[in-house]
């Protein structure tokens, strides 16, 4: 009786034992992805290649971006722009560390589609591509999380921070769960030991909605009908967010919903007096198409490089401002232009209509 009492106590204790060993095992799993310097691919990596977070900031890195990747409507259904597609090896020679989408990156957000995109595209990219959602994935948002995961993240990249937002839920003000989780990660600027950049990544220019330095240019982005006033709660709730930060913090908000033939792929604006820049960058499969490289150094200003994708000699990025965009669009030359380009994007779409008419007679 004694040693049966002896064996259940030693078989209960060493069930508790496995019971601990198991916990420990599980909280290493979810540990490891964490730990800096570690390689991990999370789920909001679109092609799956290991994202290095270095254990402490590096000397100096870039990154590129990429807006409104899928160019124009009247390009190939499914393919990323022409002239995206034109300088993949140029991206992977770049020397940057990942490559940030601007959304609209995915004409129609169904299963061909995203297979050509990944085929003809993000599986040729060397590094790390994140993104932020765009109108076009925005149409399905469950199945846009289900393929990229969360609408709006962060990481931390050495001592810089890094939000994507998703300017397509409550059409386009960030409330609610995202608003706090927004606030969270400003707030960390606040903390001499925190973070000393902060890049914010969204689709829409929402930071020029309600800005009366800023909002002459929405009548010329891609999408004017989803900059409305009502579709934007930045200069209420989140610029007396970032202006709370410290005056040597850097903050960088960049935009894709430009780059259309009626819009222009480039545009700068630093605020004042203040270290806090507002950019925007598209395709549009035009003669213009351009991506940014972004440098960051330990110690010194970001820079903020324009590269064209074919060829056209570009201006300094300060060249694209508020004057270069008014005189551009002016009314005179603007609207004719406009006129024309819009015939031209019609008449591809109704050729594209009658080719698919004629396959499907065949």
């Amino acid at each position: 009786q004694e040693s049966r009492t002896c064996m259940k106590g030693y078989m209960k204790k060493n069930r508790n034992r496995r019971h601990v060993l198991g916990v420990l095992f599980l909280l290493m799993l979810l540990l490891i992805p964490l730990q800096t310097g570690a390689e991990s691919s999370p789920l909001y990596v679109w092609n799956g290649r290991p994202f290095v977070v270095p254990e402490s900031s590096p000397e100096s890195y870039s990154f590129l971006v990429v807006g409104h990747a899928y160019g124009a409507p009247s390009s190939v259904p499914g393919f990323p722009a022409a002239t995206l597609l034109g300088n993949i090896a140029r991206i992977n020679n770049e020397g940057a560390a990942f490559l940030v989408l601007l959304g609209d990156s995915i004409e129609h957000l169904d299963p061909l589609t995203i297979d050509r995109f990944k085929e003809a595209f993000s599986d040729q990219i060397a590094v790390p591509i994140f993104s932020v959602i765009g109108n076009h994935e925005g149409s399905e948002p469950e199945f846009y999380q289900q393929q990229f995961g969360p609408s709006f993240f962060q990481f931390q990249y050495g001592n810089d921070l890094f939000v994507f937002l998703d300017s397509e839920k409550d059409k386009g003000r960030i409330v609610g769960p995202q608003l706090d989780f927004l606030k969270r990660e400003i707030e960390k600027l606040y903390d001499r030991k925190g973070p000393k950049r902060l890049f914010l990544f969204s689709h829409r220019l929402l930071w020029a909605v309600h800005n009366p330095d800023l909002r002459e240019i929405i009548p010329h982005v891609n999408g004017p009908i989803f900059h409305l006033p009502e579709m934007s709660n930045v200069e209420q709730d989140i610029l007396p967010l970032l202006l709370k930060a410290e005056p040597e913090n850097e903050i960088v908000w960049i935009s894709g919903d430009v780059g259309l033939p009626y819009s222009f792929p480039l545009f700068y604006h630093k605020w004042k007096d203040r270290n806090i820049y507002f950019l925007a960058t598209g395709l549009g499969n035009t003669p213009r198409d351009a991506m940014l490289k972004i440098t960051v150094p330990s110690q010194g200003d970001i820079t903020f490089t324009p590269r064209s994708l074919t060829g056209q000699e570009l201006g300094p990025i300060e060249h694209y401002g508020m004057d270069f965009w008014k005189a551009y669009f002016r009314k005179d030359r603007h609207y004719f232009r406009q006129l024309l380009m819009l015939s031209l994007d019609l008449l591809f779409r109704l050729g594209a209509v009658i080719s698919f008419a004629i396959a499907a007679a065949l």
